[in-house]
């Protein structure tokens, strides 16, 4: 029915007659209305009145183009997908979220004026055209480095920042020397440094990430890409949809990544819990997890009723802290939360954020279960 419908808008008895003919002879007209149904009720199809013609949904059209909908295997029923339909869905959705979390920024550092010059020039923007946002004599220390800020200069759009840093001392540069960090609000292709360890650990291909990139350029997401020096920099084409999708990664790890940590100290994890971490962060940083919190737990060795109460005020204080970020949320992007352009990628970013795991902590709460092993 979907494939179908992705031509044109179609009537009830006319997409009965369509999907006998081309896919299915052997359906009947009870088993085409229960799939009518579940169509339905999951979003996927609507119709305007009782008779009009049925039509794709943009959440549905958007899943399609972001290949997150299996169309080759059938569900078992009409209210679960098979396992192997959801994991194929799944992996291809988490590709995009790992984009979206590690990716949401890029950074490039010139020793040379001239030579940040010339990557903004890339982009039609001079440093000249910046303002000028602060200054400060208060000395900051990144990766073994001291340096003074001398300023901050940021693009009209704000999608731009450069940070003017004096050294003060650092194991590869001449005192008092200085360098200018380009921040950028988009993504970086090829995946390197850091940030690219979950793609490394999970097994995405870099085929995969680049196939990703252009289905989220495709959609509206990010800018075709511009590139300098091998790479492909994808900037965002909504920058309330990049802030918005930067406060959801501080959420996932700080207070969600926290909290996980915390209660493994406490207790056994169950299989949710292993299965969210695996998602973000691959096989081998479960085990390692799993290895700190047994010895914390070994050496820990604390009685039942010590446990609960520190179980109660780890729930009580990321139950509040998941209040206070949806709150938080609503009020700074609600025109964003509300764009169904973003309709889908948010609904799944959120359910990553915000897994049954860590909602079922406000339900403890509210029913006084702190520890259940």
């Amino acid at each position: 029915m979907i494939n179908a419908l992705r031509k044109k808008n179609i009537g009830y008895r006319d997409l009965f007659r369509l999907v006998k003919e081309k896919f299915n002879q052997n359906i009947s007209f009870d088993t085409f209305n229960r799939h009518v149904k579940y169509l339905m009720k999951t979003d996927k199809i609507k119709k305007d009145q009782k008779y009009a013609p049925f039509y794709l949904t943009e959440k549905c059209k958007r899943q399609l183009n972001l290949k997150a909908l299996n169309l080759v295997r059938p569900v078992q029923t009409l209210n679960e997908s098979s396992l192997s339909t959801q994991l194929a869905a799944s992996k291809q959705v988490n590709v995009y979220i790992l984009i979206l979390l590690f990716k949401s920024g890029s950074t490039y550092e010139f020793e040379k004026i001239e030579k940040l010059e010339y990557f903004l020039s890339i982009f039609g923007l001079s440093v000249k055209s910046f303002s000028f946002s602060s200054a400060s004599d208060a000395l900051h220390k990144s990766k073994n480095e001291v340096y003074r800020l001398e300023g901050v200069f940021r693009s009209e759009d704000n999608r731009f920042s450069v940070n003017k840093r004096r050294y003060v001392s650092s194991p590869h540069r001449i005192r008092n020397s200085i360098s200018f960090v380009c921040n950028i609000k988009g993504v970086k292709y090829p995946v390197t440094g850091y940030r690219s360890d979950p793609f490394r650990k999970i097994g995405i291909t870099q085929d995969e990430i680049l196939d990703s990139l252009t289905l989220l350029s495709n959609e509206g997401i990010l800018q075709n890409p511009t590139v300098y020096s091998g790479d492909s920099i994808y900037l965002f084409d909504d920058l309330h949809l990049h802030d918005l999708l930067f406060d959801l990664s501080a959420f996932c790890y700080g207070q969600a990544r926290s909290t996980l940590d915390k209660i493994w100290n406490l207790r056994r994890p169950v299989p949710e819990e292993k299965q969210w971490l695996q998602r973000i962060e691959g096989e081998s940083a479960i085990m390692e997890s799993l290895e700190r919190a047994r010895e914390h737990r070994r050496k820990a060795n604390l009685t039942y009723n010590k446990k609960k109460e520190l179980m109660r005020k780890i729930i009580e204080k990321t139950s509040a802290d998941i209040k206070d970020t949806e709150d938080q949320l609503k009020e700074e992007y609600q025109d964003t939360l509300s764009d169904p352009r973003y309709d889908f990628i948010i609904q799944e970013m959120m359910k990553f954020i915000f897994p049954n795991w860590l909602r079922k902590i406000r339900t403890k709460v509210l029913q006084n279960q702190y520890l259940t092993r």
